[in-house]
């Protein structure tokens, strides 16, 4: 059996939402990270200024607004039948975060997803 590897990205790919949209929502600061995001597509900011500034509006949230965002993430629909196939042929499935993993992983039920976190190299495929 061959052996390969599918990466996927886990905001609008993995999962149909932004992570740091539901958390701007929380802390009441969606506008302004809408904003950023909109002149970062433009070309206007590169993605660290606007990692930078989008994180920087939530400053205060309190740490339970992570549990309730990750209660909100929906697994994008075929992304299960999708990993079940990739492994049911041999392969292995990969994901990629620009962060945030904790809300957008965590909370998948029956998803079989495991990650070793943003410093953690070690490829695990979802079980």
């Amino acid at each position: 059996m061959s052996r390969f590897l599918v990466v996927l990205d886990v905001d609008s790919t993995l999962i149909e939402d932004e992570v740091i949209e539901l958390l701007a929502e929380e802390a009441g600061s969606l506008d302004a990270v809408a904003d950023v995001t909109f002149r970062a597509m433009n070309g206007e900011l590169d993605f660290a200024d606007s990692l930078r500034q989008r994180v920087a509006t939530l400053a205060g949230l309190e740490e339970a607004a992570i549990d309730r965002v990750a209660s909100r993430v929906r697994v994008t629909g075929g992304v299960p039948e999708l990993i079940a196939a990739v492994q049911g042929a041999g392969g292995l499935v990969a994901v990629v975060s620009g962060d945030f993993t904790r809300s957008s992983i965590r909370s998948q039920p029956g998803s079989g997803s495991t990650t070793g976190g943003p410093t953690d190299s070690r490829s695990r495929a979802a079980a």
